[in-house]
């Protein structure tokens, strides 16, 4: 059950991060390639770089905080399981989604 823990814990980490360089990532093509953001909630916030701060880590990282704090209070394992289950497919679709504006940003970097 640790290495579950440690392994959703180690997941989450990168979560943060990833969605940390996405909105980086995103704020410079916006803002300095002409590219659009396609995520209609995000489009208002991607180009004010304090929203964006707010948005794509502080929240991030309290929820974090919230999310490891009540792992460590719950040592169910049926919650251990459910996590590793619900935090592996989040992984798995953001790091598809930083993969698309990695492209994304490569080939707008070729075309200038």
């Amino acid at each position: 059950m640790k290495k579950i823990r440690t392994n959703i814990q180690k997941r989450l980490y990168l979560l943060l991060l990833m969605n940390f360089v996405d909105g980086i990532a995103t704020y410079v093509g916006v803002n300095y390639f002409g590219t659009t953001e396609m995520n209609k909630l995000m489009k208002n916030i991607v180009t004010d770089l304090e929203k964006l701060i707010i948005f794509k880590l502080l929240i991030p990282s309290l929820l974090l905080i919230f999310v490891i704090t009540a792992f460590r209070i719950n040592n169910s394992i049926k919650h251990s399981k459910l996590s590793n289950i619900v935090v592996n497919v989040c992984f798995y679709i953001y790091t598809v989604t930083l993969f698309a504006h990695i492209l994304w940003l490569f080939i707008v970097f070729i075309k200038f």
